[in-house]
């Protein structure tokens, strides 16, 4: 919804000034947006896939019975290696019918990916690292069989894959984010086991750096265990422009006063995933947490507590199991995190010139607001600053652009709870004819020929493509 009113500039009686137009929008505070990088997420683990679904191709039944397509924004498929590349070449992506069912049905469902790749096999049945690694000389530890991960077969084989993996998915259009380490226990980062400690920061950073090499269009997340410790941790935040990342909000023992300093020390400059506990593994973690859970819906609640304590862009409901207990035991939680979780922006006030003439400049004033507790990282290099804030002028019947004027100062970035940021916008409008026009506004991708991206969180009229009428401009 939108109100406008309209009031004379201070003017003489031989210069009168055109009247300027406040334009008021009223912000839409519920129900799903979806926008890159934030919202709910669902999963698919291998280990789901082999225990629950046996082969019968069920996933997205199983998930469309419980309305998925209402809540998520992203589905994040957390794989071994050996799944991603059975043999030397051989990609999940071409081959394997489940990731191709994966990938269409996220597609479908207006769904972005989200990956992870792990390589150690503790804690699985089958090994995580495909066996031609192995077979190539590569040395390891343990049965189920991993490699070390400062040998250097295992990182020529795994360097390759992460190449051809780049070349499949470094899309921006297509996945939000992709876990840039997935060394260590169930690819988080921790515990990991070289063959010769004294690798470990070299380690770090080739994989770091392997991943920030390959990927530039998508970004990518890290873990911010203690145990990696700031130093290392900040060079891929900092110098590489990671996110940050962890996995058990909502456990006491497990998010402690590093993890909140991490978070301190880089929000809003990078956007936080926050994924929930190892609740449903089949352990009683949940009963002997600190905060003396007794029920699932405490489980929820102290987890949404956390991710919306740390301004979460996004959080998960992780797999079957755990999606039905959200939504059957807490739709009120799941709700709560759609309004407040990640971003939600919208344009407050637009102020403009209802006439101006042919070759003037066109003076637009306008105020920018976000009503979630995140931040759109558009900051991050692998956006580069894409999205721009943009006023059109259309045709009234049509809707077609006649000229299109980019502000760029409004940066959306920037944008923080409970802080306004306000612009003036001053425009040549080279090249209009003299007629009626109609305003309208939008955050528009740069990369993608000026195309509105971002839904807003708004209400009022809005073309097909996703132009925001503001109102009427006459131009003589």
């Amino acid at each position: 919804m939108a109100c406008s009113k309209s009031s004379p500039q201070i003017n003489d009686e031989d210069n009168p000034l055109p009247t300027e137009k406040t334009v008021t929008f009223y912000p839409k505070t519920t129900g799903l947006i979806k926008n890159p990088m934030m919202g709910w997420g669902i999963y698919s683990d291998l280990s789901d896939y082999t225990d629950n679904y046996a082969g019968d191709m069920q996933f997205w039944t199983k998930f469309d019975a419980l309305n998925i397509d209402r809540y998520a924004t992203h589905l994040y498929i957390r794989w071994p290696w050996s799944a991603y590349e059975g043999a030397k070449g051989q990609y999940a992506w071409d081959t394997n019918p489940f990731f191709k069912l994966l990938v269409e049905g996220a597609k479908q469902r207006g769904l972005k990916l989200a990956f992870r790749v792990y390589v150690d096999s503790r804690d699985y049945a089958t090994s995580s690292t495909p066996q031609y690694v192995r077979d190539a000389g590569a040395q390891g530890y343990g049965t189920p069989w991993s490699p070390y991960a400062d040998d250097t077969i295992f990182q020529a084989h795994y360097t390759d894959f992460i190449t051809a993996f780049a070349d499949e998915f470094d899309d921006s259009d297509v996945v939000d984010y992709v876990d840039g380490f997935g060394l260590g226990k169930w690819g988080e980062g921790h515990s990991m086991i070289l063959r010769n400690d004294y690798n470990y920061e070299t380690v770090f950073k080739w994989i770091v750096d392997l991943y920030h090499q390959q990927f530039k269009h998508v970004l990518l997340a890290l873990n911010y265990h203690v145990e990696i410790g700031a130093p290392l941790l900040n060079y891929a935040f900092n110098e590489k422009d990671f996110i940050l990342r962890h996995d058990a909000f909502g456990m006491s023992e497990w998010y402690g006063n590093f993890e909140k300093g991490m978070v301190a020390a880089h929000f809003p400059n990078r956007p936080i995933i926050t994924e929930s506990g190892w609740w449903m593994n089949g352990n009683t973690a949940w009963m002997n947490d600190p905060r003396g859970y007794n029920a699932w819906r405490n489980v929820w609640e102290g987890t949404l507590g956390d991710a919306l304590l740390q301004q979460a862009n996004t959080l998960d409901l992780r797999s079957l199991n755990e999606a039905t207990s959200w939504i059957q035991t807490s739709p009120d939680l799941v709700q709560r995190f759609i309004a407040d979780g990640g971003y939600r922006l919208y344009p407050s006030e637009v102020k403009y010139m209802e006439t101006i003439g042919i070759g003037e400049d066109f003076t637009i004033s306008h105020t920018w607001n976000n009503m979630g507790i995140g931040v759109c990282p558009n900051n991050l290099k692998q956006w580069n600053y894409k999205y721009k804030v943009a006023f059109a002028l259309l045709d009234t019947q049509t809707k077609e652009i006649r000229t299109l004027l980019i502000d760029d100062e409004a940066e959306p970035s920037q944008w923080l709870r409970g802080q306004p940021k306000s612009y003036k916008h001053r425009g040549r409008l080279n090249g209009v004819k003299a007629g009626k026009y109609r305003l309208a506004v939008a955050v528009v991708d740069t990369s993608k020929d000026n195309k509105p991206a971002l839904n807003l969180a708004m209400s009022g009229n809005v073309t097909q493509e996703g132009w925001w009428e503001v109102g009427d401009v006459t131009v003589q």
